[in-house]
């Protein structure tokens, strides 16, 4: 016997990569999950997948304003490799503009998730995570060679070429937040300002070394949290 939901997690665009792989860890969690689709069959075909990884009928599918209308909590995810500023505004924007006209009052909660390093200089900043990154970048590269994304969602075709022509001066400055504590602090209001409610900070990546994550931390906790209290 299974015990019940914890919650009921609408994920919008949730037949892509990213979208299906946060269904299956938060179904995995014990939460009912209900996948959003343009297309209401490839919503169901993912549905049914993330029910057979996780033993128990966690998922079902629907088109994406059904699933926004039956979640408690609703999730809109895009591809990492496209989240540029403008690309962020465009779909927030829409995302709260459709909830309003379907008669959501209570204002959506926008999780943004983004490599961090707060370094002691601007110079180390910049260059200290530098290998790690790309160390990051180079496995997810390498993980996404096959053209396995949702013919709902035309940007996916792109991503594999998307990873290959990611370098550095791609992620740095603007789609990471490497920095200073004033530059972090700076970082972490522009990504406020387009719209994103909730940050998320990845620490740990590429085999950075555990003594830089530490620093970084500890420079984040002293200077760059307080002004977010």
């Amino acid at each position: 016997m299974h015990p019940e939901p914890k919650s009921r997690i609408a994920v919008l665009g949730g037949t892509g990569k990213e979208g299906s792989g946060l269904a299956l860890r938060w179904a995995s969690a014990g939460h009912h999950i209900v996948i959003g689709s343009r297309s209401r069959e490839r919503a169901q075909e993912t549905a049914a997948a993330i029910n057979t990884r996780v033993g128990v009928e966690r998922a079902e599918g629907a088109d994406n304003l059904a699933a926004a209308r039956s979640g408690e909590i609703v999730v809109m995810t895009v591809p990492y490799a496209a989240a540029n500023p403008e690309f962020l505004v465009g779909k927030i924007n829409l995302f709260n503009d459709n909830r309003k006209a379907h008669g959501y009052k209570a204002a959506a909660e926008v999780l943004g998730v983004y490599h961090f390093y707060c370094g002691e200089t601007p110079e180390k900043a910049k260059e200290e995570p530098r290998d790690a990154v790309m160390r990051y970048v180079g496995a997810a590269a390498a993980a996404n060679q096959e053209a396995a994304y949702s013919d709902q969602y035309t940007i996916y075709q792109g991503l594999k070429n998307a990873f290959q022509a990611m370098d550095y001066d791609y992620l740095y400055p603007s789609r990471v937040i490497f920095g200073d504590p004033d530059q972090c602090i700076e970082r972490i209001k522009q990504v406020l300002a387009v719209g994103v409610t909730n940050v998320s900070l990845l620490v740990n990546f590429g085999g950075l070394d555990h003594g830089k994550i530490m620093a970084s931390l500890d420079r984040f906790a002293k200077y760059v949290l307080p002004k977010f209290q």
